[in-house]
């Protein structure tokens, strides 16, 4: 009985070695791999965009300022004179976009095919007719008109100033200011004769003058009628500037109200002979010459541009336009102390009468 079941063990231990050596001596057999097919098109890639180019991933947002005021100097904006509406626009320029972090340029025109992607705004101090269709054609571009009669705001374009002519407000205002910090009522003005509003300038300076003072008596002699008025051509010389100043300070004159166009270093220097104050639409700190005056100097008669451009400002970045911002007549310069608060604030309010509407520089009071 033990002998079989060994047996019957042994037999069972034969065939499970001959069963592997069977399996071992089968050929391998190589799995079937499924081939994923290549995809050429991804379904989430982004749509294909226009390449940019160079100048637009590398130049900074851009403002422009166009003059081309006869007499300014775009290479050097600080030297610029005449009108300046065109310094102050490019002070309070330089001001914002070192706030923003972008670049100012200067041109004396608006050249469409040299308009780049990276310029948002074009500020023009210039009488540019062709401005609206400019402005038509570049609607990515915000413009802002500054002292451009005859314009209406659009999408894109803006306007500041008044809708009348800025030099004879400024006129008219320096003769308000002019009777306003007189004690006499002995004013005088020196217009320019070879312009075309040259009458008209003295109209109104006498017109704001008389806003003041009526009919202007002085209570001290010499009783000549006041204001008083003088002309010279713009490209004087000592014999023709002397002898008029000469006859005005015989007149005991007060204040002196210096039409920009005529201010210069010889005139002054010539004025500096006698004591009285001067009232201009040009300041003095835009030509260091006039610093020999600066104890006598009243004040600068001027528009300002500066708070509606600041204003609205934020909002052309963010392609808002259609402005039209009127502009108030201000006093600046006034550092020598010759207007006190209380005529400064009546100058104001006068200002803000013109502003609104209330007065005109034509209407004799």
């Amino acid at each position: 009985m033990k002998t079989k079941s060994i047996l019957t063990r042994s037999i069972l231990l034969v065939l499970l070695i001959i069963e592997f050596l069977l399996a071992a001596c089968e050929p391998a057999v190589t799995p079937t791999v499924t081939e994923t097919p290549v995809v050429t098109e991804s379904p989430t890639a982004e749509p294909s965009r226009s390449p940019i180019s160079p100048t637009q991933t590398s130049a900074t947002q851009t403002v422009m300022i166009v003059s081309n005021r006869e007499g300014d100097e775009l290479s050097d904006p600080e030297a610029w004179d005449g009108r300046e509406i065109n310094s102050y626009t490019y002070q309070i320029l330089e001001i914002l976009v070192s706030r923003y972090s972008m670049d100012l340029i200067a041109s004396d025109e608006i050249i469409e095919e040299e308009l780049t992607p990276n310029i948002e705004i074009i500020v023009s101090t210039s009488p540019t007719d062709d401005l609206p269709a400019i402005a038509e054609r570049h609607p990515d571009i915000q413009f802002v008109a500054i002292d451009h009669p005859g314009f209406s705001p659009s999408e894109n374009l803006s306007l500041i100033g008044e809708h009348g002519e800025v030099n004879q407000q400024q006129a008219f205002m320096a003769g308000y200011l002019s009777a306003l910090i007189s004690d006499d009522y002995k004013v005088a003005a020196l217009i320019p004769s070879d312009v075309e509003d040259s009458e008209t300038l003295t109209e109104v300076f006498v017109n704001g003058a008389r806003f003041f003072c009526g009919a202007c008596r002085p209570l001290y002699p010499p009783y000549n009628p006041f204001p008083q008025w003088e002309t010279l051509p713009l490209n004087y010389t000592s014999t023709d500037f002397e002898p008029t100043i000469d006859a005005l300070m015989a007149k005991e004159i007060e204040v002196l109200f210096v039409e920009g166009q005529l201010a210069s270093a010889e005139l002054f220097t010539y004025l500096n002979n006698w004591d009285v104050m001067f009232v201009s639409d040009s300041s003095l700190f835009f030509h260091p010459w006039m610093q020999l005056v600066r104890n006598n100097w009243a004040g600068t008669v001027r528009l300002d541009v500066e708070t509606p451009l600041e204003e609205i400002f934020p909002l052309l970045l963010e392609g808002q336009g259609n402005h039209d911002v009127p502009v108030r007549m201000v006093v600046t310069a006034t550092e020598g102390g010759l207007i006190s608060e209380g005529r400064h604030q009546l100058f104001d309010e006068f200002a803000e009468d013109l502003q609104n509407g209330l007065i005109s520089p034509e209407t004799v009071p």
